[in-house]
């Protein structure tokens, strides 16, 4: 085993992206791109393609929306089951991202398109899901 240095910057980027039941191991893995499952974080062509025509409402850069948008879709397909706002933002926002413009302007508006057109789910009016093997 090695042991590398982080700063306080990094450290909280890489918790933030840390799934339950993974490793520091795992998260790096899956940062750099060297894990064996990096197929898994490619889009289903459905999903992918209603991403890239995803146009958002008010003044969010289309491409601000769009990468948050496939973030937090990465992120539940990953996910076990129904997530709620709380879990998607730790788990797909980037640290340099205000929680606001992320969620509120940018992840929601298009987790809602996708679940209007029956890509995402919405097991709850508070959760969001996509089932493994989905679109």
């Amino acid at each position: 085993m090695v042991t590398i240095e982080a700063d306080e910057e990094v450290w909280r980027h890489l918790q933030v992206r840390k799934n339950p039941g993974d490793s520091m191991n795992d998260v790096l893995r899956r940062e750099l791109g060297l894990d064996d499952g990096a197929a898994a974080d490619t889009l289903p062509d459905a999903l992918a393609a209603a991403i890239d025509a995803y146009e958002p409402a008010g003044d969010v850069a289309t491409q601000t929306a769009r990468a948050a948008l496939r973030d937090a879709v990465t992120w539940l397909r990953g996910h076990e089951g129904p997530a709620k706002k709380a879990a998607i933002v730790a788990g797909a926002k980037p640290a340099d991202v205000s929680e606001q413009q992320w969620w509120a302007r940018a992840a929601r508006p298009g987790l809602a398109a996708l679940a209007a057109e029956g890509l995402v789910e919405r097991p709850t009016t508070k959760t969001y899901a996509i089932e493994k093997g989905e679109a």
